[in-house]
């Protein structure tokens, strides 16, 4: 991953990043100054700027080398959430040995131990 200048919220959502990246791309297309150093800052010699540009734009700002990465990021969290809660994982004194990953991929879906 590169040096993220932006944090992914702590339920992030696919659909959510794809609105993000359309909605670059639409302020890239009306003119707005902040979305156009965005994109320079990755792809400063790119001409015509896509859908496919603004996703991996928004990946890079995340940290990730591309849109793939960020979206098998996004889909692996939410996977193993899903495993852990329906194998049992709940808040409580059976956590607290579970290996400190496992915690955190818990606390960050709000199902973790406190």
């Amino acid at each position: 991953m590169t040096e993220p200048s932006r944090s992914l919220p702590p339920h992030p959502s696919l659909e959510q990043q794809k609105k993000q990246a359309k909605e670059l791309l639409k302020a890239l297309r009306a003119g707005d100054a902040n979305a156009r150093e965005r994109v320079r800052r990755h792809l400063p010699d790119k001409r015509r700027i896509t859908l496919a540009d603004a996703q991996f734009v928004l990946a890079r700002e995340y940290g990730f080398e591309s849109w793939v990465k960020l979206k098998a990021h996004i889909g692996r969290g939410a996977a193993a959430v899903e495993l852990m809660l329906e194998a049992g994982a709940r808040p409580g004194p059976n956590l607290h040995d579970a290996p400190p990953d496992v915690l955190a991929v818990l606390r960050a879906y709000g199902a973790g131990a406190g």
